[in-house]
């Protein structure tokens, strides 16, 4: 085939695919982190980062989890689908808090929770506690 006869993408084709391109995402934002003192090395955490589309990372990024989960929480998928992200979501989890204790509560419950994934697909243990 010709080179010109490939179809080209519409400018339109390329923002809808932009915005349907995974983020990285603080599940905890990273202003509402800093406004209670924490430093950017605990903001950056890899326990406080996942993937989400474009769209809905700006429509999160703006307020903690409590409030920007409010209408995925009553879904019936809700808990599966963070289960599948290695997000703890139940109510003691620090998940829904809005204070500093509740944030480190949820990194140290998350990253028991990726260290034991990490271990059960390598089949041995990797981390110490």
């Amino acid at each position: 085939r010709d080179l010109h006869s490939f179809p080209t993408r519409r400018s339109s084709d390329l923002y809808i695919s932009l915005k349907n391109k995974a983020n990285k995402h603080h599940i905890f934002p990273r202003d509402f982190l800093k406004r209670r003192g924490i430093s950017n090395k605990k903001i950056n955490t890899l326990a406080n980062i996942c993937l989400l589309v474009f769209k809905e990372n700006l429509e999160a990024s703006k307020y903690p989890p409590i409030l920007y989960l409010e209408d995925y929480r009553r879904k019936n998928y809700y808990g599966r689908f963070l289960s599948s992200h290695l997000i703890p979501h139940k109510n003691d989890s620090g998940l829904y808090g809005k204070t500093k204790k509740d944030y480190n509560m949820f990194i140290s419950l998350r990253t028991d929770i990726i260290a034991k994934k990490f271990e059960k697909l390598a089949g041995v243990r990797l981390f110490e506690k």
